[in-house]
């Protein structure tokens, strides 16, 4: 095998450019899914930090840093939960519907205990959206110094 090839030190497969990747203080770097479940730590206490979600990034960024065009896709999953409220006249003399969002499962049930013992469960939908970021900065720099702006 070529030796120029970052190699995983977790599961000892290549580290390709479009890999994602995440960066374990003892091992290094890494697959991101190698990391799966491994706890994020305050490097300056070592305590680990609850519900933080690690740093990525894809391998091509750090094989080669300079400015181009680099993709990064975010997956985050949400859970959307429904339910009807009581009457609670004067004010709102009709039922009414509530609908909120939230980061964990555990959050949106605690939401649905938290409400009056009138309220009704409609629904709970696990949402799972990824983000595409597409950094477009090195192709706006090369227009402008073009068109001779001079903010390239």
């Amino acid at each position: 095998m070529n030796s120029n090839v970052d190699l995983c030190p977790v599961c000892e497969k290549p580290l390709n450019p479009d890999d994602l990747c995440a960066s374990d203080i003892e091992i290094g770097l890494c697959h991101a899914s190698c990391l799966e479940g491994s706890p994020v730590v305050d490097l300056d206490t070592g305590n680990e930090i609850p519900d933080a979600r690690m740093a990525t990034f894809y391998h091509i960024e750090v094989t080669d840093p300079s400015p181009q065009t680099h993709v990064k896709g975010e997956t985050r999953t949400r859970f959307h939960i429904e339910w009807i409220a009581g009457a609670r006249p004067p004010v709102h003399p009709h039922p009414m519907t509530g609908r909120t969002t939230f980061e964990t499962f555990d959050e949106a049930v605690a939401h649905m205990r938290n409400q009056a013992p009138d309220a009704k469960f409609v629904s709970l939908e696990e949402r799972t959206t990824t983000t595409v970021s597409v950094d477009r900065s090195a192709e706006v720099r090369s227009a402008l110094a073009t068109e001779g702006n001079g903010n390239g």
